[in-house]
């Protein structure tokens, strides 16, 4: 939960799990749209200090959403512990 109003997810349009896998190119339109998008939200809020964070990678993630494929609880992802829990329901299903 935001501590203060407003929020924004910026993320790319291909996957990356971690943001030392983005490509060149898009960490350049990553900052350029992280300054825009900044100064657009405190206009809009009239706050005009904020926190960016960033998580790296699923397990680390502290949102229950966003999809990935990190441990349950992270990142809203498909975690190992319930993938197991599918394929037990599926052996008892015979």
């Amino acid at each position: 939960m935001p501590l203060s109003p407003g929020h924004l997810l910026l993320t790319t349009r291909a996957h990356h799990e971690k943001v030392s896998e983005v490509t060149d190119e898009e960490a350049r339109e990553l900052g350029r749209w992280l300054r825009v998008l900044s100064r657009v939200l405190a206009r809009v809020t009239g706050v005009w200090d904020w926190n960016i964070v960033q998580n790296n990678g699923n397990a680390l993630s502290s949102f229950g959403g966003y999809g990935g494929d990190g441990e349950e609880g992270g990142g809203g992802g498909r975690g190992e512990r319930e993938r197991e829990r599918e394929r037990e329901r599926e052996r008892e299903k015979g």
